[in-house]
C-alpha cells in the first residue's frame, strides 16, 4: 500500500496559534536596554531563518504580564505582512523571546515536525494560498484566521517527515556553509583592495611596508599618502576616445529590432561585479551604424552615468558589437598608460567614490558626465604594478565566482529536491480532513 498522506488545516496542527499583542500591550515605555526578553519583529523572520537584526527587549516582567504572546524556541513564527506568510522556528540564543504585533506564534502538535512545517510553507501550494488571501489588499497582510484556514498535505507519518526535513537541512547546511566561504572570500578582498590600493606592491611583488611603519616610502599626493613612485593623474590624460550614449530621439522604441542584431546596453546590464545579462534589447545593425560613435566593442569599459553613478564594467563578449544607451559613457584608454582592469578595480575603491559622490552632492538625481569624469583624479602606479594590482584581485575574483557557481548549484538542487520531497508521490493515499 502506498504511503498515506494527509490534507488537513494548519489548525489542525497546532496545539495553540496565537496573534501578537494589541498596540498598547507592547509600546516603546515597555522596551529596556537590559537583555531580558527579545521582541521578535517582522525584520527578524527571514527567508532562510532568524534574522538577528533590529533588536528590541521588553522587561521580563511585562513579558509576563503578556504571557500569552511568549514564543519558546521550537515554536514556529509566521510574518503576517512583508511578505505575508513567511515562517521561520523561534531561535534559542536570548533567555526570553516575545512575538511583537505583525507576527502569529504557531505551537505545533505531535502531528508535524516543526522543522517539516517551515519547508511547506516554501511550498507552491501554500504560497498560492496566501497569495489568494492577500488579494485585493492594498497592503499584503494575512491574518491569525486566515492563517487557520490554509491547508497543507503533509505525510501522515512523523518518522516520514522527520527524514524529508533532514535532507533539507543537510541540504540548506551546505548552501549556508557555501555562503559563509564566499563571504570570507569577500572579506579577504576587500582587505586586498585597501592593502593594494594604499600600500602596492614592490617589484618583487610584495606590499609595502604601511606608512605608519615606514613614512619615508610614501609622499602626500592630492588623493592623501601615495607611495613615492606613484603619481595622481587626471582620467582624461589616459584617454583615446570618450563619448556617452545618444540623445533620447536617437535611439527610441522605434528603433528595437526582435532580431539578435546589435544589443543596447542599459543601466540594468552595469553590475557591481560586472555584466548582469538582463534587459534583453536590440537595435537593428541599420541604425547602430547611424549613431556610430556609440557602438562599443568587447573589451571596452562602460561607465554608467547613473544609478550609481560611475559604475563601470568591462564589456563581455558574448555580441560582436553593442550600442550605448543614454546612461552610459564608453571609454577607451592608452593601454600603456593605464590597465583596464586596474582602472575598473580602481572605480570600486574610496578614492575614486568619494569624487563621484562629491560631484553629485545636492542634485536631485545622481549623475556623472564625461567632463566629470574627465576631471577624476586616478592613482598612477607604474604600468607592470598596475597589472599586478589587476591579476591579485582577478584571482580572488575567480574563487568567488566559482564559489558562487557552486552556491547556484546546490540551491538548484534543493529547489528540485523542495518539489520532489513536499508533494505527494502519485500512487500516495491522501486523505481529505479539510471537509471542503
Amino acid at each position: 500500500m502506498s504511503a498515506k498522506w494527509i490534507k488537513t488545516k494548519i489548525s489542525a496542527l497546532a496545539n495553540d496559534m496565537t496573534d501578537g499583542p494589541f498596540g498598547s500591550d507592547l509600546k516603546m515605555v515597555h522596551y529596556t536596554d537590559k537583555r531580558e526578553a527579545r521582541i521578535v519583529q517582522l525584520s527578524n523572520v527571514g527567508e532562510d531563518g532568524w534574522l538577528d537584526e533590529n533588536i528590541k527587549y521588553t522587561t521580563f516582567s511585562h513579558a509576563h504580564e503578556i504571557g500569552r504572546c511568549i514564543i519558546e524556541p521550537g515554536n514556529i513564527i509566521v510574518a503576517k505582512m512583508m511578505p505575508a506568510g513567511r515562517a521561520i522556528l523561534c531561535p534559542n540564543h536570548e533567555p526570553m523571546f516575545v512575538q511583537g504585533s505583525d507576527v502569529v506564534k504557531i505551537v505545533p502538535n505531535d502531528r508535524i515536525n516543526p522543522t517539516f512545517f517551515v519547508y511547506m510553507t516554501k511550498q507552491n501550494d501554500y504560497l498560492k494560498q496566501i497569495e489568494k488571501n492577500t488579494q485585493g489588499s492594498t497592503r499584503s497582510r494575512t491574518s491569525i484566521s486566515k492563517l487557520k484556514e490554509i491547508s497543507l498535505t503533509i505525510p501522515e507519518s512523523k518518522v516520514t517527515q522527520n527524514k524529508l526535513a533532514q535532507i533539507l537541512v543537510t541540504c540548506d547546511i551546505v548552501i549556508q556553509n557555501t555562503q559563509k566561504t564566499i563571504d570570507k572570500y569577500k572579506a579577504i578582498k576587500q582587505g586586498m583592495m585597501q592593502d593594494l590600493f594604499t600600500r602596492g606592491l614592490t617589484k618583487d611583488g610584495k606590499l609595502r611596508p604601511p606608512y605608519k611603519e615606514a613614512p619615508e616610502l610614501y609622499k602626500e599626493s592630492e588623493l592623501g599618502m601615495i607611495p613615492k613612485e606613484w603619481e595622481v593623474k587626471l582620467l582624461e590624460s589616459y584617454v583615446e576616445d570618450i563619448s556617452d550614449g545618444p540623445f533620447g530621439s536617437n535611439l527610441k522604441a522605434i528603433h528595437y529590432t526582435e532580431k539578435k542584431e546589435v544589443r543596447i546596453i542599459q543601466l540594468g546590464n552595469i553590475g557591481e561585479d560586472g555584466w548582469i545579462d538582463d534587459n534583453v534589447r536590440y537595435t537593428t545593425f541599420t541604425h547602430a551604424s547611424e549613431i556610430s560613435r556609440c557602438i562599443v566593442s568587447p573589451g571596452e569599459i562602460v561607465i554608467a552615468k547613473m544609478m550609481p553613478a560611475g559604475r563601470t564594467i568591462i564589456c563581455p563578449s558574448e555580441e560582436k558589437k553593442y550600442v550605448l544607451s543614454s546612461d552610459g559613457i564608453r571609454v577607451i584608454f592608452n593601454s600603456s598608460l593605464l590597465n583596464k582592469y586596474y582602472f575598473r578595480y580602481f572605480t570600486k575603491t574610496h578614492y575614486f567614490l568619494d569624487q563621484i559622490n562629491k560631484d553629485i552632492q545636492g542634485s536631485t538625481r545622481a549623475r556623472t558626465s564625461i567632463l566629470k569624469l574627465k576631471a577624476m583624479d586616478i592613482l598612477h602606479p607604474s604600468i607592470e604594478e598596475q597589472a599586478e594590482i589587476a591579476n591579485r584581485l582577478s584571482a580572488i575574483d575567480s574563487t568567488i565566482q566559482e564559489e558562487e557557481a557552486i552556491l547556484e548549484k546546490y540551491k538548484n538542487i534543493k529547489t528540485g529536491l523542495m518539489a520532489r520531497l513536499l508533494t505527494p508521490p502519485k500512487d500516495a493515499e491522501i486523505i481529505d480532513e479539510t471537509g471542503e
